[in-house]
């Protein structure tokens, strides 16, 4: 049951991944001057390892960022609101510096990435439900392209 359980979780975060990633997609190729984010949404509470499948979803992106090498790209970590200030604010970190060095590590050159954690601020769902703590447990990347590729 455990295992059914595990199978289903990750089948949907595949699912989540691969819609954020052919929506980033298609807005990264269509706009170039528009600000785009990406958000990686973490099943796991109080872990800051990345998925097989936010791994997969950041592979895919790297293909596409490697075109606009001059982006400038921010990774910000969240969490939901379970735990100290304390923790969430060093565990938000982690995520967004796994997600930082996993895109550095696997080539990405870019004008500018930075990452930072904002711990349990700004959730974009309620921390009363289950399903809204496991929004809130995310890594947004805002990758803003350099203007003079625009041009």
């Amino acid at each position: 049951l455990a295992v059914q359980a595990k199978q289903s979780a990750a089948a949907q975060e595949t699912e989540k991944s691969k819609a954020w990633k052919e929506k980033f997609t298609a807005a990264m190729e269509d706009d170039l001057n528009a600000p785009k984010a990406l958000a990686l949404v973490w099943e796991a509470v109080r872990s800051a390892e990345l998925s097989a499948a936010s791994m997969q979803t950041l592979t895919d992106l790297n293909r596409v960022l490697k075109k606009y090498p001059k982006n400038r790209i921010v990774v910000q970590g969240y969490t939901d609101s379970t735990g100290s200030d304390a923790i969430n604010n060093k565990l938000s970190t982690q995520r967004a510096k796994a997600v930082y060095d996993f895109l550095l590590g696997s080539g990405l050159k870019t004008l500018s990435i930075t990452y930072v954690g904002y711990g349990s601020s700004n959730p974009i769902a309620s921390n009363a439900t289950a399903e809204g703590r496991a929004q809130n447990r995310r890594v947004v990347l805002s990758i803003t392209a350099n203007e003079k590729d625009i041009k």
